[in-house]
């Protein structure tokens, strides 16, 4: 059989406990630079697309990643040998064959980003995902009701981290709700795409009221366009984020 170029997406999870994020950089663990190592192995050299960069110590329940192939292998050989494939904390989902034109980042219609915490001590295996943050009914209503400033488009250039290579600072937020999930809170944002460090920095100035040291007025201010405003906040510890679902 000849070989074929294929376009292959692949869904994966992983725990970002003990990885410097998902994009390869040089000197450290990434979760693209293992799966790299081991695909380049299986097809020679590959070069991956990621519908998100995630952060140092995030986690993902559904990573989408494509790269192109050239191989004779069939479709279903390379499907059985990636879904076999085993490591303790990157899973692939699944496997497929897609259009030449699909991007994993460009193609994405909207992302899904999940923040767990509590105030409760959390299980033994909870605890590697889930924030410990006060989660009592008064900050879950102060959380609740700050929530809404947040949807529409805005430029939310004072929530992204240094080092970002954006070039517009603007993003659509689509949803944000907050609820309980079984023993634990869950904020849960959905955008047409997100800056460096946005979640953990928005959450993170939501945390602000909580604390009493900023007001619902203060929170609402920063959407507008006076840069002279000064508002210092914390980004919340990354554990507790989940990029949860890539919508297409």
């Amino acid at each position: 059989m000849s070989p074929t170029v294929r376009n292959l997406r692949l869904d994966i999870a992983y725990d970002g406990t003990h990885y410097s994020g998902y994009q390869k950089q040089p000197g450290v663990r990434t979760i693209q630079s293992v799966l790299e190592h081991v695909l380049t192995q299986w097809f020679g050299p590959v070069h991956l697309i990621a519908a998100g960069r995630t952060d140092t110590g995030v986690h993902a329940h559904q990573q989408v990643i494509n790269f192109q192939v050239n191989t004779a292998m069939p479709l279903l050989a390379i499907q059985k040998q990636l879904l076999n494939w085993r490591f303790h904390d990157i899973l692939i989902r699944s496997v497929a064959a897609v259009d030449p034109s699909f991007h994993a980042r460009y193609s994405a219609q909207s992302r899904v980003y999940r923040y767990y915490f509590s105030d409760q001590q959390p299980s033994l295996w909870a605890s590697r995902y889930v924030a410990a943050l006060p989660s009592q009914d008064t900050d879950i209503a102060t959380i609740q009701t700050a929530l809404p400033s947040i949807i529409g488009e805005h430029d939310f250039y004072r929530f992204c981290r240094s080092g970002s290579s954006s070039a517009s600072t603007h993003r659509r937020v689509l949803a944000a709700t907050c609820w309980k999930d079984g023993a634990y809170w869950c904020i849960e944002i959905e955008a047409n795409g997100f800056l460096y460090g946005m979640v953990r920095n928005l959450i993170g100035a939501i945390f602000e009221l909580i604390y009493q040291r900023k007001t619902l007025t203060d929170f609402k201010n920063l959407f507008t366009n006076d840069r002279a405003i000064v508002y210092n906040y914390r980004p919340v510890p990354a554990k507790g984020l989940t990029l949860y679902h890539v919508r297409y």
